[in-house]
């Protein structure tokens, strides 16, 4: 008897320390480089059975919007193509800490200068009700 509680138990933290791991990337997360200009980047997210999507939208906020296009969440990671109206494509690696994002662009083919960043820190904003 004591044997099958002590396995109940470790499954239970094992479980626990799984979903304490697993990231939480809905809402919406934003970095302003010149606020007073409106010069940053907002990025929206949704997620649902383990994966995301969304927008991202800026330089000169609103001006342009990209689309995140629904990407594998894996720990506190996912990585996914990304494309906007102006014919600019990447792939982007997201991953977050507590209430930060990272955006960090590996591959793209950007065909103009009104477009996302290479590279951003992004802070959460807001979370979806």
């Amino acid at each position: 008897m004591k044997k099958t509680g002590l396995v109940i138990f470790t499954l239970l933290i094992l479980a626990n320390a799984a979903m304490a791991q697993r990231a939480k990337f809905s809402g919406e997360w934003e970095q302003w480089w010149d606020r007073e200009a409106s010069k940053g980047i907002i990025v929206a997210l949704k997620e649902k059975n383990g994966r995301v999507w969304g927008t991202a939208s800026g330089a000169i906020p609103r001006v342009y919007e990209a689309e995140i296009k629904p990407a594998r969440i894996s720990g506190n990671t996912f990585t996914a193509r990304i494309e906007d109206d102006w014919g600019n494509k990447a792939t982007v690696k997201f991953t977050v800490r507590g209430r930060k994002l990272t955006w960090r662009v590996t591959n793209s083919d950007i065909k103009g200068s009104m477009t996302f960043p290479l590279k951003a820190d992004l802070t959460r904003t807001k979370r979806p009700n």
